[in-house]
């Protein structure tokens, strides 16, 4: 297997991967994010940033860094987003193998570039404090668009029989 990774690889000077979001590596890359996020050495805002620039492309992107071991192969990766903050972690040597490869870097790709189309995406908002609160598991910020949240927040006025006072509000 390490025969076929070098040759994977052979020429090839940055090492970047693909897997679509609903790949079970992405679920592990995901968990890494997630356990760095707790370990203090990534931003809860830089990782909703780069989750989001997964999501709104629709895979993630990984460098391959090197690999180890002989019978069983452990390969290095490393998520970087757009500020350079790295995160480090480990997948199997078949994982990587059939990783789909990247036609460059992701800078390179434009694949942090938010175009016109994705401008509802909103990849930089943070939700409010105007009182509006549920136990929604992933974030309502993860979840929704700034423009989602409007109109989920109107519903929940609606409901509550408070929406005409809020659009009074911006009169």
């Amino acid at each position: 297997m390490r025969e076929a990774l070098n040759n994977k690889f052979n020429g090839i000077s940055h090492k970047w991967i693909k897997f679509e979001l609903d790949d079970e590596v992405f679920k592990k890359i995901k968990t890494k994010l997630k356990e760095s996020l707790e370990e203090g050495l990534y931003s809860e805002k830089d990782l909703r940033k780069i989750l989001k620039h997964f999501k709104r492309k629709d895979f993630c992107w990984v460098k391959y860094l090197s690999c180890r071991g002989t019978s069983f192969i452990i390969c290095k990766c490393q998520v970087i987003d757009e500020k350079n903050n790295k995160v480090d972690f480990e997948l199997l040597g078949h994982e990587v193998l059939y990783a789909q490869m990247l036609d460059g870097t992701p800078k390179g790709l434009k694949l942090f570039k938010v175009n016109k189309k994705d401008l509802g995406a909103d990849i930089d908002w943070d939700k409010p404090d105007d009182g509006i609160t549920d136990d929604l598991k992933p974030p309502i910020e993860e979840e929704m668009t700034q423009l989602g949240y409007e109109l989920y927040k109107m519903t929940i006025l609606e409901k509550e029989g408070k929406l005409q006072e809020y659009i009074d509000s911006f009169y």
